[in-house]
């Protein structure tokens, strides 16, 4: 029997930000609200993560692949959806700040913060090793068509382009995820979503938490008195802010 902690669910999302908004609103609005009843019924929490979605000004960008590689960390399964655009690589300050935790993050200097993201889902970047299969992320891969962007109005074409060399590495990149025998979708627009990552996505779900190992309101009761401490405890003191870790 699985206990309370292993029915939380967490979706990391990792795409870039220009050039994936209309993706972010199937997501969003359609996707998530039933993936989150399909889990309901399963006595399961589903938690998506996307910090591209709660960015601020207030936020520190020298601590965002930081973050980003720790909700990766937690997470159980990540949708990895490309587009045309590579990102941008790392700061100087990014890599000083990452590398405390993940020392291998000098060594991808050149890498955007999307395939650090990925990378990290399915390698080890503290050693360099690929995950045991306990450990392991389960990852589902979204690739555009590459002519989307093209029929955007030319006020905004820009945002679903890149310069030359980081669509080579973005070209290279995807190649390079076909290697690792991951699944990949093609899609044609964002609306080819629902059904795709709906259907992939709960299939996941589905063969992890299934319907026959569905616990008692009584043993989920018991589990969350048990985990409750450890939950309350999971806050560090950086400076004035607390931080959920």
């Amino acid at each position: 029997m699985k206990n309370f902690k292993s029915r939380q669910v967490k979706v990391f999302v990792s795409s870039t930000f220009l050039g994936m908004q209309d993706e972010r609103e199937v997501l969003t609005r359609e996707i998530f609200p039933e993936i989150h009843q399909r889990c309901k019924a399963r006595k399961l929490t589903l938690t998506e993560i996307d910090l591209r979605w709660g960015a601020s000004e207030q936020d520190n960008p020298d601590d965002a692949v930081l973050t980003c590689l720790e909700r990766v960390s937690e997470s159980t399964y990540m949708l990895g959806i490309l587009g045309e655009r590579y990102g941008s690589a790392l700061t100087p300050r990014q890599i000083e700040v990452t590398r405390q935790r993940f020392p291998r993050v000098k060594e991808y200097a050149e890498r955007s913060a999307t395939e650090l993201e990925i990378l990290h889902a399915l390698f080890d970047m503290t050693s360099g090793q690929a995950w045991q299969d306990e450990e392991m992320i389960q990852a589902l891969f979204y690739f555009r068509d590459e002519n989307y962007g093209k029929m955007m109005p030319k006020n905004v074409r820009e945002n679903y382009t890149d310069t030359a060399e980081n669509r080579h590495k973005q070209v290279n990149f995807k190649q390079r995820i076909r290697t690792w025998h991951y699944p990949v979708t093609t899609y044609q627009k964002p609306d080819d979503l629902v059904e795709l990552i709906t259907e992939q996505l709960w299939a996941l779900i589905e063969a992890d938490f299934p319907e026959d190992d569905i616990p008692s309101d009584r043993t989920l009761e018991e589990a969350e008195h048990e985990i409750l401490p450890i939950h309350c405890s999971r806050f560090i003191f950086v400076g004035r802010r607390i931080l959920s870790v």
